[in-house]
């Protein structure tokens, strides 16, 4: 009886050696499982990390581009925005410049009118002194014609036999007096030129 309990306690005992082994197997399978899975799931995070580090590079290298894009489209703007404050400066510029211009030339148009109507009002001037100063010069003259006319029609009946000599003195004071006219036309014309070629 003894050596059959001893033989069941074997038997058990072997039964537990072998439950516990393959306990043990099955507990090494589980770690090996789970480190296998653990190994999968590092490197599968590993994967998703490297993908999104990737896709964030692309993003980031994508946004720079952008940003690249964004300020050269800037720049040209702002050049093109430059040059078109340039060309409308370059206009203002010619706008000043013909005005300046016609101001000068209203300015010179003004003194040229000034001048003229100095020159217009000296010659009615000189006009009106020559006509007066011929006046002034002819009046004694005609004074003289007019009482030697007198002279002669009042001594005309009185004095037949002197007629004769009394015509020889008008003839000779009528030249004196074309003389004297001739003088001042003379004088007048040669005034006039003068004031022309003055002017």
């Amino acid at each position: 009886t003894n050596k059959r309990i001893d033989d069941t306690n074997k038997q058990i005992d072997l039964l537990r050696q072998d439950t516990n082994k393959r306990i043990d197997d099955t507990n090494k399978q589980i770690d090996l499982l789970r480190q296998d899975m653990n190994t999968r799931f590092e490197k599968s995070s590993k994967s998703i990390d490297k993908r999104f580090d990737d896709t964030n590079k692309q993003i980031d290298l994508l946004r720079q581009d952008m940003n690249t894009r964004f300020e050269e489209s800037s720049k040209s703007i702002d050049k093109r925005f430059e040059s078109i404050d340039k060309r409308f400066e370059s206009i203002d510029k010619r706008f000043e410049s013909i005005d300046k211009r016609f101001d000068d030339t209203r300015s010179m148009m003004d003194t040229l009118f000034n001048a003229l109507m100095t020159i217009i009002v000296l010659i009615c001037g000189l006009i009106a002194y020559i006509i007066y100063d011929r006046q002034s010069a002819t009046k004694p003259i005609k004074e003289k014609i007019d009482k030697i006319e007198k002279t002669y029609n009042e001594s005309l009946t009185a004095h037949n036999e002197s007629i004769t000599s009394i015509k020889d003195s008008i003839a000779h004071l009528e030249s004196d007096l074309k003389n004297k006219i001739k003088q001042i036309w003379d004088h007048f014309d040669q005034g006039s030129q003068q004031v022309l070629n003055h002017a």
